[in-house]
């Protein structure tokens, strides 16, 4: 699981740095591509394997590449030279560029590379078969052109990136004698010119070259639109990202008669073309594994998710009233008698990470007591002179507790009831000294979420200023989604240094909010979690049996007075690995 709010954040930033803006688009149509101006992306999933965060990462990088200082002359080429992207020209012209830009952006940030090493070959594969599943389409020129192209780009991208090392061969192999008689001039000619392009006018030149004397083709004919010759007509004071409409040099080049090479879209085949005026290519989208469980829900994004930290004195704005009051909370806390579930717990870990001894090992301390043994020749005993001590781990553990804000939890006072379990939790960790996080969620708003820090990790909060903030919070009960906040309090537990790693969620009802499927969302966040087994998860229900259908390991509290029973089972389960039933 990836901190999928984490990587939006880095994407804005980056794009940014470049002064530029990004738009999400429908994951299941949507291909990466830039302007100049923004970047238009597919809409991102939480529940992607690491794999499709690393091709996600790496079309959004790839596109902030494009924006690069020494990059984003490519812009003005296209709308000077009144080149169509999608042409088999403005392809191979796309697939030079590309070269350059992530040859460029790989080495100078961080994590760049790693998202290449599984991006790139993974298209190349793609791209291989599509070809093998379609034979027939390599009868049109132009998709012979396209292919050799992307065989010599794989084997050109090996010089800088060591995961595609003999990835050439998956398209190579699937060549005629013609397209390897291309590939063999290519190599031999044009290795050293296509590896080291500094502007895009270098590329333009040797893209032309290489249609006139290698394929064979006029540039013209394949989509070369030559508006000017020189590649210096676009506009004095315009800027180098196209700030103007640029949509002229698409449009001509469409008004034009067709030839014959306009019969196949060239860049369905290739991984992600741009375009100078930010048109959207048809038939091309950067394809998933698993993408398809969560398309019912869309996700709040880092723009659309807030973080309060009491602790900063940061709160919510909603209702006048609050329906849960500092006072409210001790008084429930009281009622708990949280000495006494102190007391239980800590007399259940005095025994459970006592010392114990072993004697007769191989290894460990000298045993004073089994020396004699060694005076037994050839004895199974005369090595296992040495004693050990063994201690549970029971304390090394981090938990999360994240509360349910949502409005149904006024409802009987059961928000008090969860305030107070969160409190008794905070006192029972402080006293155990497990190190403890305790928030809460709701959505606010505009359809926006909010996640309430009440208590850090590794910060100390009096019971006075918990039940202050946590009745502060109160004011801001509305819709709950379940899945997005088990994700972010899940990501921000996953930063904690210790072995074990526990989540906590109290809630009522089902989960309701966002746009989509929320309930079935929740679902697979939580199904995600319970299988990558990192992190324990335990669903408590407030007067509720929901917890029930969405957590395997799950408890159900019918009133105040159960509650210290159930939290010793939570905390039997937390700290010594005991189911709860």
């Amino acid at each position: 699981m990836q901190d999928y709010l984490g990587y939006l954040k880095l994407a804005r930033s980056l794009a940014s740095a470049q002064n530029l803006s990004i738009n999400f688009e429908d994951e299941s149509t949507a291909m990466p591509r830039t302007d100049g101006r923004t970047l238009y992306l597919p809409r991102p999933n939480p529940l992607w394997s690491a794999k499709d965060w690393n091709i996600w990462n790496d079309a959004c990088w790839h596109e902030i590449g494009h924006n690069f200082p020494e990059n984003r002359d490519i812009f003005k080429e296209l709308k000077a030279q009144k080149i169509d992207c999608t042409s088999l020209f403005g392809s191979v012209l796309n697939l030079t560029d590309d070269y350059r830009v992530d040859k460029t952006r790989t080495k100078r940030y961080y994590g760049m590379m790693e998202a290449n090493a599984v991006a790139i070959p993974h298209h190349v594969q793609n791209f291989a078969k599509k070809l093998k599943d379609n034979p027939e389409k390599l009868a049109d020129q132009g998709l012979k052109v396209v292919a050799t192209m992307m065989t010599f780009d794989a084997k050109m991208r090996s010089d800088f990136n060591p995961a595609m090392a003999g990835m050439d061969a998956y398209t190579e192999s699937l060549l005629d004698a013609e397209a390897k008689g291309w590939l063999t001039k290519l190599v031999a000619e044009y290795s050293e010119k296509y590896c080291n392009n500094k502007t895009a006018k270098q590329e333009l030149d040797l893209v032309r070259d290489i249609f006139t004397n290698v394929f064979k083709i006029p540039p013209q004919d394949a989509g070369d639109g030559q508006g000017s010759g020189n590649g210096e007509d676009g506009g004095e004071g315009e800027s180098d990202g196209g700030e103007s409409d640029g949509r002229d040099g698409k449009a001509q080049s469409k008004k034009g008669k067709k030839t014959k090479f306009d019969s196949i879209s060239y860049e369905e085949w290739l991984k992600h073309p741009h375009s100078p005026e930010g048109g959207k290519p048809s038939g091309c989208r950067i394809e998933y594994s698993d993408s398809t469980l969560a398309r019912g829900y869309q996700p709040h994004t880092d723009e659309t998710n807030k973080i309060y930290d009491m602790l900063k004195g940061e709160s919510p704005t909603g209702r006048r009233w609050h329906a849960l009051t500092s006072a409210q909370v001790k008084s429930a806390v009281q009622q708990m008698g949280i000495h006494a579930i102190v007391g239980a717990a800590r007399r259940l870990l005095q025994v459970e990470t006592r010392k114990r001894p072993h004697f007769n090992q191989k290894r460990g301390r000298l045993d004073a007591s089994k020396l004699y043994r060694v005076t037994i020749p050839e004895s199974s005993v005369s090595e296992r002179l040495f004693k050990t001590k063994d201690e549970s781990r029971a304390l090394d553990t981090a938990v999360s507790v994240l509360v349910d804000y949502s409005g149904s939890m006024v409802d009987r006072n059961k928000i008090g009831t969860a305030a107070a379990a969160a409190c008794a939790l905070n006192e029972l960790f402080r006293t155990l000294r497990v190190n403890c996080e305790i928030l809460g969620f709701s959505e606010i708003g505009s359809r926006n979420n909010a996640t309430f820090v009440f208590k850090p990790f590794n910060h100390p909060v009096s019971d006075d200023n918990l039940a202050e903030y946590m009745s502060i919070a109160s004011c801001a009960m509305a819709n709950n989604c379940d899945g997005d906040n088990i994700l972010i309090a899940a990501n921000r537990l996953k930063l904690q240094k210790q072995p074990r790693k526990v989540l906590i969620v109290l809630s009522d009802g089902s989960p309701c909010g966002g746009t989509g499927d929320i309930d079935g969302f929740t679902k697979q966040v939580i199904k995600k979690i319970e299988s990558e087994r990192e992190i324990d998860i335990i669903g408590i229900g407030i007067q509720d049996r929901n917890v029930q259908r969405l957590y395997k390991t799950n408890q159900v509290v019918k009133n105040l007075e159960e509650l210290p029973t159930k939290l010793i089972d939570t905390l039997e389960n937390i700290l010594l690995e005991r189911k709860v039933k």
